[in-house]
């Protein structure tokens, strides 16, 4: 009886892993600005400090979760999916996430996108 007492709780810890594996990502990923030095002229004109999160739902709902009610330099914290047709230039963050459908179906894309978010002073984490 003991024994199948344990091996419930270990089933059940292993399937609670990939939930608490993802707060613990949302969690660094809200410290991550606070280690970074923006661009000045860049950080003045936004409004917000915007997380896009590219093709994870889930995790975006996450990071809203942990970043609700917070501020990055006097600045609201938004969270929201990136879509194509938005300005880059909106996010200061992009989170890529590893299995990216935009990615793979893009990737000849990719370098360019990737030019672009340099030069407009955006993160890309994945």
């Amino acid at each position: 009886m003991l024994l199948l007492c344990s091996t419930s709780t270990a089933a059940i810890d292993s399937r609670d892993r990939p939930e608490k594996e993802t707060k613990l990502k949302a969690f660094i990923l809200y410290q991550i600005p606070k280690l970074v030095i923006w661009d000045v002229q860049i950080a003045r004109q936004a409004k917000e400090f915007r997380y896009c999160i590219l093709d994870d739902p889930h995790f975006a709902a996450v990071l809203s979760e942990t970043v609700d009610g917070k501020l990055h330099q006097g600045r609201d914290i938004i969270v929201s999916l990136f879509d194509e047709s938005e300005p880059i230039d909106s996010c200061r963050i992009l989170y890529v996430a590893h299995d990216s459908a935009f990615i793979r179906k893009a990737h000849d894309q990719v370098s360019a996108l990737f030019d672009q978010l340099i030069e407009q002073g955006v993160l890309v984490v994945g």
